[in-house]
């Protein structure tokens, strides 16, 4: 009797490994099946990861609350040589980006490039805000406080680069250029928005970044290919005092 149950109990221990590493097995297939692009009219399925795939930096990196490098307050000249009239600002202090254009001040499209003088972006829209992204020469322009709907925007500008002219009072402004731009926008064509900096991060090597955007849709874009996935929908926006979401992504875009 006792040898019976003895081999009864090695064959259902026998089924079990093989039960759980078939199961094993798909789980993994699951997890590593490529993910292809999707369009705005469909969504792909999101699964969780259960083989530890996502290391400790990298879950420690969604704690960040959108991308916001470090600026540093300095005082620079707003023209070249200084007006005998006072009440006129001859300087600005701010807090200044090191970016590839020139330094960005952090809450204002002002810049300084090309010498020492701060001058205004003006082609850029008053109340949009330019940004820099972790990738070289990739900035976001950003507008989102516009009472008509689709006046807001998430732009990506590639190749970016400036032209500046000083006027006859020694004052210089800036026109922003680029290579090539990408708006998002939804199927039928109308510009999704964001709620705050926040719903907008990248990864850290700056192929990918990730948005969130108002009551419409998550958002993955590979800042190498500009291409868009939709991937889930962000949590809703309503009245009152309600949460936004962080976002952030690993460097190879799957998590």
């Amino acid at each position: 009797m006792q040898y019976r149950l003895s081999v009864v109990a090695r064959f259902s221990l026998v089924v079990i490994v093989l039960c759980a590493l078939g199961l094993f097995g798909r789980l993994t297939q699951a997890v590593d099946s490529p993910k292809t692009w999707f369009d705005m009219s469909t969504s792909p399925t999101l699964e969780m990861s259960t083989i530890g795939n996502l290391s400790l930096s990298q879950f420690e990196s969604s704690n960040q609350l959108g991308y916001s490098p470090a600026c540093e307050n300095k005082e620079y000249l707003t023209r070249d040589f200084v007006l005998l009239i006072p009440l006129v600002n001859q300087t600005t202090n701010r807090c200044w980006q090191n970016t590839s254009i020139g330094l960005l001040d952090k809450y204002s499209n002002t810049l300084v490039a090309n010498g020492i003088i701060a001058g205004k972006i003006a082609n850029i829209d008053a109340n949009a805000y330019l940004r820099p992204t972790p990738a070289v020469g990739v900035f976001s322009e950003i507008k989102g406080n516009s009472s008509t709907v689709n006046n807001n925007y998430v732009k990506f500008h590639f190749g970016a680069s400036v032209t500046s002219n000083r006027n006859l009072l020694g004052t210089t402004t800036h026109t922003f250029n680029s290579a090539d731009s990408l708006i998002l926008k939804k199927s039928d064509g109308t510009h999704v928005a964001l709620g705050t900096v926040s719903n907008l991060n990248y990864s850290p090597n700056g192929k990918w970044a990730v948005a969130a955007t108002v009551n419409y849709a998550l958002f993955r874009v590979n800042l190498e290919t500009k291409q868009i996935l939709n991937f889930g929908e962000p949590m809703q926006s309503l009245q009152g005092r309600n949460p936004s979401m962080a976002v952030s992504i690993t460097n190879d875009g799957r998590y």
